[in-house]
């Protein structure tokens, strides 16, 4: 493989070459690239706050918002194409839930032999074959490890309600959520029982994060990373991921992607449990 690029603007800019696998990365990528310039510079503009009054922000968001719609459509629908590659079938599986489901069952049996057994798609055959959570079921219990190594199983915790949510090392929300969890914990764990489901595969890079944040509650892991079966269960797609159980088992709420009135919620939940 080879790989060239200016400095300046890297990842709109450089150029690379491989085999098969590469060649279409590098076609997905001339497809992609000019939403990807547009929504990136919008992106950059409201971050940097480079507009002069309110209409003008709302305009670069609906750029963004376009933009990036268009390089999501092209994403999803190269992988559609491109099922037959190790490409396709991980964009399919990190777009699952946008895919109408029939959609999906017809891509994964159209996948080829040689994919069959790789872990997106042993993950994906979990996708349409079983029932996956959803805020009102009942919580799907699992046995895992914890970060020390001992067993861990989700139905062992009684009595409390659990907040449990799916996260990683790379994922900087999840960082966020874990430092605000840790901010608060004497209060949060009165009444509720924290659980960290780490999707890193290295352990080394778990432990670095569970130190870096102050994780001292609940810290698991199939250490099956991004594909495991765990994750695909409950619906991960974004991150982090996180649910709400209350003292019966059931999913009381869900929560896609971090914010801090997340644990408002929950404390307004946990304080009020007849009024959802």
């Amino acid at each position: 493989m080879t790989f060239k690029s200016p400095i300046t603007e890297m990842k709109t800019n450089y150029i690379a070459t491989g085999g098969k696998e590469q060649t279409l990365q590098t076609q997905l990528d001339q497809l992609e690239r000019k939403y990807e310039r547009v929504y990136l510079s919008a992106y950059d503009s409201v971050t940097r706050k480079l507009y002069v009054d309110s209409i003008q922000r709302s305009r670069l968001v609906k750029v963004f918002n376009v933009a990036n719609d268009a390089f999501m459509n092209i994403y999803v629908s190269f992988g559609k194409k491109h099922i037959d590659s190790y490409l396709g079938l991980d964009i399919i599986y990190r777009n699952r839930n946008s895919i109408p489901k029939d959609s999906v069952v017809l891509l994964y049996k159209a996948l080829p032999a040689f994919l069959k057994n790789t872990g997106n798609a042993v993950a994906l055959k979990v996708f349409i074959s079983e029932n996956l959570v959803k805020k009102g079921d009942h919580f799907k219990d699992f046995q895992v490890l914890d970060i020390q190594g001992k067993p861990f199983k989700l139905s062992a915790l009684k009595d409390k309600y659990i907040y449990l949510t799916f996260g990683s090392l790379g994922c900087g929300p999840c960082r966020m959520e874990n430092k605000e969890i840790s901010k608060n914990y004497d209060s949060l764990s009165k009444n509720v029982a924290l659980v960290n489901f780490s999707l890193d595969v290295n352990k080394v890079e778990w432990e670095a994060a569970a130190k870096a944040d102050g994780i001292i509650w609940y810290n698991v892991s199939d250490m099956a990373g991004m594909s495991g079966k765990i994750k695909t269960l409950y619906g991960v797609q974004a991150m982090p991921t996180s649910f709400l159980i209350d003292k019966n088992g059931i999913i009381v709420e869900k929560f896609d992607g971090y914010s801090p009135d997340n644990f408002k919620e929950v404390e307004r939940i946990v304080s009020n449990p007849h009024v959802l």
